[in-house]
Formats: structure tokens, C-alpha cells, sequence
């Protein structure tokens, strides 16, 4: 199955029968149409502006059924519309159509018969391929859920979201298949592709059933894959005790490995039909004793050397060479019975891949697991190569994004050398017949494509933490399609020689060899890695290619032996370090002056050693906090050719962090940061917690401009930014590309006020426990300042941030703390008895604020704001502008950590630097006193709320169950919200169960409370808008700049 289909084939043969209903009409009408448009295709000489309305109007129009004829009062199609923005148009479009109203939800581009779909085009000002120009018009056309693209040969549906897979119809198979006549009307046709409310449709419906079922083939696929890669470890263990127990884990990994290669081919007829079955049967039946695994290993190496009786290829290439140490061990015929179990899972069809690619990926992780577990390491402190919280598959639109940005923006680079733009136009009178040669115009064309192929053998691309392969398989994908439409650009122009060089074995050969390269510090992922390349390349006439040259295994950041202990064992059980020496491993490269690319996804959150550290800060200095990804950019910078470019996709910390505040100055003046893509609102990685942004990097550029890019279905460009842009905003990068104009103007106002610490003093709470400050693990694990009682005069209140409310502050926590200097990092005393601010750390849209002259203290989940000496600022003045919509909005627009996953901060600093007009005393008295106002209305609003919780809990705490406890949810905890129905059912959770007496008696009650607590609800909701209001004219805000704070803070 190819890797770009739209839909799965074996999904689509299933739901077909579910459109048999369609008129035997219709199908004899579109067979008649199919076979007259076949047989014109191959006699016509007509171009595409003389087939194109007939080809609309009998294809969508008469056989699909959109309504195009003029006079009708709702059309479906039209044709050769221009666009709204910039005159150009689609060749057709499908929605629906009046006099009033324009509703497009699919864009038609159509070239001619000799046009491929996937090649530049020979156009001076334009020469993308017709898909891309197809996927232009998007944009333009607000709505748009399809995009259709033909040569009158083939018909593409793609979604509008993403040109990278499509489903595929040929005119000619159309022309004499009932079963792909009745695809064609499922998938297009009137009422099924599109309906009026977007993306319900019977096609849509039909793309998430396909979706869901890949999804769940994927999980249990893997469950099973999963479950067998355990109990195969497990055997080996035990049938081979005297072996290295993590040697035996890669020996499980790489024997899986083979397995799932052999079913893969089995089911694309590269190797003979149920070729696993026929073994077992084979052994089952032979005259003298013969294990399975002796049958296996023979059967490895005729795969390796090739079995011509048995109709075996030679793949070779290193997956099947001899392992001396894989062959020696014992396996017994039980666990490889259930290995071949494995095959009857459907290669071919369901399992993609993209799938496999998926279950790779998440290999590597439950590997390092394992390892973690073999080592005796917990899960946390086991870092390798993978994430923090595990790994998650990059998807597809992101390795593809990446790499059409640096390998394919390397190319166009190369190409703009080439003088590209210097092209004469080409005329049909231009492109070659058979009989003739080329003209002189075609001849400067093919000598520019010439030219360009060298090039395009030369790229030299890397990934230096390669993992599973996908970055490395996009690559391929991207040249072998780059190949591919070079060699039909040049047979276009004439040149029949050159083009018929770039066999499909040869290309593929060609860039395994030559242009891709990958290291890891995994073993596992180093074979999961070629395995991924293989299945992409094998084919029936082909070896496989050897990758050993350039897949590798070691640590891409260390080359001493003495600094990175790790070794490996290779085929012939030797160990070999993973220290890494670039010079020694890719010498050819080393001395052309390096990499011409770097991709990737770096591993981030790795705990370093000492000695690992001191090598490292000698490699470079700059990288702060030890940052492991940090150093695979400054890695990748280094092993880049000048001119070169690095694109990775990692936490976007990156662009905000204060201790990376200088290395990205220095990387942005030194060379160039030349795209920003912010995916800080996908959800790519919502499981481990992380946002994360895309960066292309160039080396040695200095004079450059930004391209910043937003991702929301599809990747696009926001803005551009300079390289002045960039140094003036390098303290905060996120929050300098997440702002548009509007909101700029009013961070710019706000920002032009005094900071809040030139009147005031700032701290975190203190940190009780710290096994780094010397404090044992008995005493952080059996916590011993801390009390549920206060035992004396040396425990303290202690809150946390929890207990902190908007205006209010609850002491009753039952919490107490014996301060001192015993604690791992006490703070001063004054922050804890001084009148003070205190600002809950984890915010919301708004940041979380209240006041005190109380004696407790807190932990750093609050931030304590106190007086500085001969401060005129009150702190009822800047409390009243802390809780104020206004500041929200300007935390969330410039603070690092306020888009932080599911908890955002406020940091110290952002608390620090908050913007606050120094005014004199007699102006900050209507800030002072609304912000009292609300100090009394929230603890009187308080003190009842819980009042008549004490009353209701002492009242019906009687009818619970005796081994009961009465819980206070956070509904009851508010009751006053709730309705007396609601409030019932809530206590019925409680096993509190009411007589229609007691809720009789109850309710008036209740009533007469809950009134009496919205009515200071509503006068707090009432002061807490007056208070907005006069923040915004404090700090001189529009009416219009209001609006759009009020719309962004709720």
C-alpha cells in the first residue's frame, strides 16, 4: 500500500458494498462518459483551456451531479473563477452557488494529459507543481475542504489541510471498472463529498472511520508486538543465563526486526507466499530432527545470500547478515510458534508504514524502559535518548514540514545560484516531439536541470539523534520525489538520455548511499532506523542496500571513551564504544567541509554527569543549564557546512527561557534564525506536557530576515521579522511572534510604566526539603518540620498556593511548619510577618492575588510582594492592578512559562518586571479603597459559604453510612451556585439521602443563604469590573484596545 493514500484500500473494499443503491443508470451514464473521455485522451492534441469545461461539466456535472447549468437558481460548480485576492483561479469550483451568496468547499486545478502532477512546472514567474499551485487557491477560498487535481488522466482528492496524501482514480480504470465507478460516486459525488454543514459529510464520515480503524489496528498491533518483544526477551533470558542481559535485549530487538521484514515482503509478493506457514509445516514433517530456529536461521540466510530454488531474492544489506552471537543462542520451538504468529497480521494492506513507523518510534521507549529495569534505575531517572515523560511519535506533517523547509529551502537555495530565475519561458512549440530535437530555449532548461542534478547527488543531509528513522525516511521521500520530477522535467524537454539515468534502484540506491545520514545513541534505534529505510526501498529485483556506512551508533555530543563509558556489541560480539568521533566516522564528509543539512527531534530533559558536564561546557560554554537539545544545535551548527541549515522541532523554552536569553543572541548575531514555526496551541505532544516550536537555523549568514509561522491545521506564514527584530526581543522570542499589531500597541503602552520592583520586594517561599543542600532522604521522605498540629511556639501557619483566592486567604489549613535555618532554603522572615501581597504562582487568564498582615508562611507555590523603605506605593494600590483583566492580559501576551501546558506560571522576574504607574498617593486612594471593598466582600462572602457548610455537614452527617466520611466536593464547597435540586443531588453522592420532610424543611433555608450569597457575589463581580475599568484608563487604554482585552480575558 503506498504511503500517501488517502484511505486504506482493504477500508474501502469493505465499505463499498454499503453504496449499492446507486441508479444502474447512472453507472451505465458514467462508464459511457469514462470510456468516450479514454478514448479522446489518447487521439485528442487538444491543450487543457480546450478539454477543460467539457471535462468539468461531464465528469462533476454529469456524472456527479453539481448542478452547473446557467438559469438554475443554485449552481455547484463553476468554472475558471478568479480569486478574491490576487486574480488568480482555480480552474473549478464545487460549494454552493447564487446570485448572493459564494459557499466554495473544494478548488479543481486542471492541467493538461502530458503534465505530471508532481513536477515544476515550465513557468517563469510560477513553477510550482500543479499541486502545489492547487493548494495555493486554499487559502483564498475561506471554507474549502477538498482540493481536486487532474491531467484528464488521473483525478486526485486530497483534504485542503495537507498535499501529502491523496486518493488516486485513472480515467482509464474508471472507464472499465464497475467496482471503482461505484468508488468514484461514494467518494465525489453530489450530497456525499461535501454537505452544507462542513465537515459532515458521508466523505468526511468516511476519512475519521478510516482514521479510528488505522488507529486501532496500530494499538493492537503494537499490544501484540509488544507482548511477544516481552516473552521473547524473557525466553532468552532464561534459556541463555550466561549471557549479557541488555546483549539479549538488542538480540530480541533485531530478531523482531527480521520477522517483521520477512512478513512485510511476504505480503507485497517480495518473497514467496506464506513462507512462515510452509516453514513450520516443513519442520513439523521432516525425516530427522530439525529445530525450528535451525530452520529460521537458514531461512535468514537465504534471505542474506539469496535462495534462487527457492525463489528467494538476495537482500543482503547487513538485516540478515550472519551474528554469531544471534545464531549461538537457544530458542526453543514454543516461543517461535508464537513469533510466527506474527504473519497473519495483513502486511500488505492494513498495516502502513506509517504505522510500522509509529510502533518504532514507540519501541524505542519501551527499550529504554527495560534497560532502566535491567540496570536497576527507576523510570525517572532514565533519561537516554528519549523525552522526559516518554516519546511521542512525531507525526508526519511535522517531519515532512521540516524537511520541505531545510532540505527542500537548501535546493531552491542552490537553485537561485543556479540563476533559476534566469529561465527563458518555454512555449508548447518548445517541448520537444519524439522526432525532433530540443530547441535552443529547452537546451538552456536542460542544461540548467543538468546542472541541478549534480547538486541534487551531492546534498549531504543528517540527523544526528535519528531515533526510529522518520526524520530520515521524509528525506528519502523528499528526494526520491525530487528525483522523480527531474527526470520527468528533463523527458518533458527531450532529453530522453539524461532522464532514462534516474532509474527508480538507481535513485533510491543513490540516496541511501550518499545523501541521507543518521546516529543514535541506541543500538536498538540504530537497527530500528535502517529497518524503516529497507521497508521503504525493498523491492523483488534489488539487494538490500548496506546503511552500516552511514547509520551509525554512538553519542553524537561526546568522542572521548573516558567521558561516555557505554559500549555496544556488534555482530561479531566485540563491544565498541559510543563515544563518537564525526572526523573518523564520516571522514568523506568531514573533508567536503561537513553537512549540508541537519534535521531532527533532539532528546531533551537528560541529566548529565559531572564529567559529562565539564566535557561538555569545554565543547561550548554558552549552552545554558545543560541543556541537552541546546547542545545538539550548537552540534548540528558545527557539522554544517557555512551556508548550511539546521531545523529541529523541540520545547518552545527555547524562545523565552531568561538563562537562554544570551545564547540566542549569539546564535541570531553569529549566524541566522531563519523560521520560527510556534506550535504552542497543537497538541502534538499534550501527554508529555510540552509545547514546542520549530526552528531553521543557517550557518554563517548574517544578513537575513525571519519567516514566523503558525500552525492550525496547516503551517502558515504570520509574518516577517529582521535580524534587528530578532536582538531587540532575544530576552522573550515567543512572546515577541505570538503578539499581533493590536496587542503590541498595548503591551507598548503598559510597558512604558516603572517596574514594580523599584518599590518593592519580591521573593519566592521558602523550600523546605532539598536533597542537594545535604538533607537526608529520611528526613525529605518523613518531612519533619512539618506538623498537623502546631506542637509550639516554633510551628508556623503554613499556606500554600492553593490557598490563595482572588482577594481572600485561607489560614485554616491545618498545616504547620517549624521555621528556621534547619529548612534547605529559608527566605527572610520579613516576607512572612510584614504586610505583604501574595500571588499565587499557577495562574489562570488571570493572575491570582491577595493581602495579608497575618504571620503564616508558604512554600515557593507563592510569590511574597512586600514594601520597600520610603515606598509611596500602597500595596492595596498594586493589588487592585495584579487581579485586574489588564495584567492578566499582559502576563499571558509576555511571560515564558503563561503558555506553559496544563499548569502556566508566573515566574519571579515576570512578577518583578510588572509594569506599575507611579502615582502620588491622593490618585492610588479609589485603587486602594475599591480593593478593600473587595477584601471585606470576599471574606464575608467566605465566611458564609463555609458557615453553611459547617451547619449542613453538623446537620446531616448523622445519615451517612456508619464507615462514611462526609467529603466536601467543590460543588458543595459552592454551593451557593448550585440549584436546591443539584444541591440534593450533590449530597445524595454522599450517601446522604433526604426525606421529602428534611428537603421541605431544608429549602427555605438554603434559599434564604444562597440569596444572600449572590447578592455579595454580585456586588463582587460588580467592584471587581469597576476596578478593570480604572486599570484601563490608568493605563490610558482605547475603548477599541478595551474590547480586545475584555474578548482575550474572560
Amino acid at each position: 500500500m503506498s504511503t500517501n493514500s488517502l484511505f486504506n484500500p482493504s477500508f474501502l473494499k469493505r465499505k463499498l458494498p454499503e453504496y449499492r443503491n446507486i441508479d444502474s443508470d447512472k453507472i451505465k451514464n458514467a462508464r459511457e462518459i469514462f470510456e468516450r473521455w479514454n478514448n479522446l485522451l489518447q487521439t485528442t492534441t487538444k491543450n487543457e483551456e480546450q478539454l477543460q469545461t467539457d471535462f468539468l461539466n461531464d465528469i462533476f456535472g454529469d456524472i456527479l451531479g453539481y448542478a452547473y447549468k446557467r438559469g438554475e437558481t443554485e449552481t455547484n460548480l463553476e468554472k475558471e473563477e478568479k480569486t478574491e485576492l490576487d486574480g488568480q483561479k482555480p480552474d473549478g469550483i464545487l460549494g454552493f452557488f447564487t446570485h448572493e451568496n459564494k459557499n466554495c468547499r473544494v478548488v479543481i486545478e486542471l492541467k493538461d494529459q502530458k503534465t505530471s502532477l508532481d513536477a515544476k512546472q515550465n513557468r517563469q514567474k510560477d513553477n510550482r507543481t500543479p499541486v502545489e499551485q492547487a493548494f495555493g487557491y486554499v487559502s483564498k477560498y475561506q471554507g474549502t475542504e477538498f482540493v481536486i487535481v487532474s491531467n484528464f488522466k488521473e483525478i486526485r482528492l486530497y483534504k485542503s489541510n495537507y498535499q501529502g496524501k491523496y486518493h488516486e482514480f485513472k480515467i482509464e480504470e474508471l472507464a472499465r471498472s464497475e467496482a471503482k465507478q461505484r468508488e468514484f460516486f461514494l467518494l465525489l459525488s453530489k450530497n456525499n463529498l461535501f454537505t452544507t454543514e462542513k465537515s459532515t459529510s458521508p466523505t468526511h464520515k468516511l476519512l475519521e472511520d478510516n482514521t479510528k480503524e488505522e488507529e486501532s489496528i496500530e494499538k493492537r498491533f503494537y499490544n501484540d508486538y509488544k507482548d511477544l518483544r516481552k516473552k521473547l526477551f524473557n525466553h532468552l533470558r532464561e534459556q541463555n543465563p550466561t549471557k549479557e542481559p541488555t546483549n539479549l535485549l538488542s538480540k530480541t530487538q533485531k530478531l523482531l526486526d527480521r520477522v517483521i521484514f520477512v512478513c512485510f515482503c511476504e505480503d507485497l509478493n517480495l518473497l514467496p507466499d506464506k513462507i512462515f506457514t510452509k516453514l513450520l509445516k516443513t519442520t513439523q514433517e521432516a525425516f530427522v530432527e530439525i529445530t525450528i530456529w535451525q530452520q529460521i536461521k537458514g531461512l535468514f540466510n537465504a534471505i542474506d545470500k539469496g535462495g534462487r530454488e527457492k525463489n528467494i531474492n538476495k537482500f543482503n544489506g547487513g538485516l540478515f547478515a550472519r551474528d554469531i552471537e544471534l545464531d549461538e543462542l537457544v530458542l526453543q520451538d514454543d516461543i517461535l510458534k508464537e513469533i510466527i504468529k506474527i504473519s497473519d497480521w495483513d502486511f500488505g494492506s492494513e498495516l502502513t508504514v506509517n504505522i510500522l513507523g509509529h510502533i518504532f518510534e514507540q519501541s524505542i521507549t519501551d527499550l529504554e524502559e527495560i534497560k532502566a529495569d535491567i540496570s536497576g534505575e527507576t523510570h525517572d531517572k532514565k533519561q537516554g535518548k528519549r523525552k522526559k515523560d516518554g516519546v511521542f511519535y512525531t507525526p508526519e506533517y511535522i517531519t515532512r514540514y521540516i524537511v520541505e523547509e531545510a532540505v527542500g529551502g537548501w535546493l531552491n537555495d542552490r537553485k537561485t545560484e543556479l540563476e533559476i530565475d534566469k529561465l527563458p519561458e518555454l512555449t508548447e512549440d518548445d517541448l520537444v516531439k519524439k522526432s525532433k530535437k530540443p530547441s535552443k530555449k529547452a537546451q538552456i532548461h536542460i542544461d540548467f536541470w543538468n546542472s541541478y542534478a549534480k547538486t541534487l547527488q551531492s546534498i549531504k543531509v543528517l540527523d544526528p539523534a535519528c531515533g526510529s528513522g522518520a526524520f530520515l525516511v521524509a528525506v528519502f521521500n523528499f528526494l526520491e520525489k525530487e528525483w522523480l520530477t527531474l527526470s520527468e522535467t528533463l523527458r518533458k524537454l527531450g532529453d530522453d538520455e539524461q532522464a532514462g539515468l534516474f532509474s527508480y534502484s538507481q535513485i533510491y540506491k543513490h540516496i541511501l548511499k550518499n545523501n541521507i545520514y543518521g546516529v543514535d545513541l541506541n543500538p536498538e534505534s540504530v537497527q530500528i532506523t535502517k529497518l524503516s529505510l529497507w521497508l521503504k526501498t525493498a523491492n523483488r529485483s534489488e539487494e538490500l542496500t548496506t546503511l552500516d556506512a552511514n547509520i551509525k551508533c554512538g553519542n553524537s555530543l561526546i568522542d572521548d571513551a573516558s567521558v561516555e563509558t557505554g559500549f555496544y556489541i556488534n555482530n561479531e560480539g566485540e563491544r565498541v564504544s559510543l563515544a563518537f568521533n564525526w572526523q573518523n566516522e564520516f571522514s568523506a564528509v568531514s573533508e567536503n567541509g561537513g553537512f549540508d543539512v541537519v534535521v531532527g527531534n533532539p532528546p531533551y530533559g537528560v541529566d548529565f554527569d559531572e564529567k559529562q558536564k565539564e566535557y561538555l561546557s569545554n565543547f561550548d560554554s554558552s549552552v545554558p543549564d545543560y541543556e541537552i537539545y541546546i547542545y545538539f544545535i550548537s552540534k548540528g551548527m558545527y557539522l554544517l557546512k557555512n551556508g548550511g541549515k539546521l531545523f529541529y522541532i523541540f520545547p518552545n523554552t527555547f524562545l523565552s527561557t531568561l538563562y537562554g536569553a544570551n545564547y540566542r543572541k549569539q546564535i541570531i548575531d553569529n549566524h541566522s534564525l531563519i523560521c520560527i514555526a510556534n506550535l504552542s496551541d497543537d497538541k502534538t505532544f499534550d501527554e508529555a506536557n510540552v509545547r514546542t516550536c520549530i526552528c531553521g537555523f543557517q550557518k554563517g549568514i548574517k544578513d537575513y530576515k525571519c519567516t514566523v509561522t503558525e500552525y492550525t491545521n496547516k503551517f502558515d506564514i504570520v509574518k516577517t521579522i529582521t535580524k534587528q527584530d530578532l536582538l531587540d526581543n532575544h530576552e522573550n522570542l515567543l512572546s515577541f511572534i505570538s503578539v499581533n499589531e493590536d496587542a503590541k500597541r498595548i503591551i507598548d503602552k503598559i510597558k512604558i510604566h516603572s517596574k514594580l520592583s523599584d518599590f518593592f520586594d519580591v521573593s519566592q517561599g521558602y523550600i523546605p526539603y532539598d536533597k542537594y543542600r545535604g538533607q537526608s532522604e529520611e528526613t525529605i521522605k518523613n518531612r519533619i518540620y512539618h506538623s498537623t498540629t502546631k506542637l509550639d511556639e516554633a510551628y508556623k501557619i503554613e499556606i500554600k498556593g492553593e490557598d490563595v483566592k482572588p482577594y481572600y486567604l485561607n489560614l485554616e489549613t491545618g498545616q504547620y511548619v517549624k521555621y528556621g535555618k534547619h529548612l534547605a532554603n529559608p527566605r527572610e522572615q520579613k516576607y512572612f510577618i510584614n504586610p505583604r501581597v501574595l500571588i499565587r504562582e499557577i495562574v489562570s487568564q488571570k493572575l491570582i492575588a491577595t493581602y495579608t498582615e497575618e504571620e503564616c508562611y508558604n512554600n515557593p507555590s507563592v510569590i511574597n510582594v512586600i514594601a520597600k523603605d520610603k515606598n509611596e506605593l500602597s500595596l492595596a494600590f498594586i493589588l487592585g492592578i495584579i487581579n485586574s483583566k489588564l495584567i492578566g492580559f499582559y502576563h499571558n501576551v509576555t511571560s515564558p512559562k503563561a503558555k506553559k501546558g496544563l499548569f502556566p506560571k508566573i515566574l519571579i522576574n515576570d512578577i518583578r518586571n510588572l509594569p506599575i504607574p507611579n502615582i502620588p498617593l491622593t490618585d492610588q486612594h479609589p485603587f486602594v479603597e475599591k480593593a478593600q471593598t473587595m477584601l471585606t466582600l470576599t471574606a464575608q462572602l467566605n465566611d458564609k459559604t463555609k458557615a453553611f457548610v459547617d451547619y449542613f455537614v453538623g446537620k446531616f452527617k448523622a445519615k451517612l453510612p456508619v464507615d462514611k466520611e462526609f467529603k466536601i466536593t467543590r460543588n458543595l464547597e459552592n454551593w451557593h451556585t448550585l440549584e436546591f435540586a443539584d444541591f440534593i443531588k450533590e449530597l445524595a453522592k454522599q450517601k446522604v439521602s433526604l426525606s421529602s420532610t428534611d428537603e421541605f424543611d431544608f429549602k427555605p433555608l438554603f434559599d434564604r443563604e444562597k440569596k444572600a450569597c449572590v447578592e455579595l457575589q454580585s456586588k463582587i463581580t460588580r467592584t471587581d469590573a469597576e476596578i478593570d475599568k480604572m486599570v484601563y484608563t490608568l493605563y490610558g487604554l482605547s475603548e477599541e484596545e478595551v474590547k480586545i482585552v475584555e474578548n482575550l480575558v474572560v
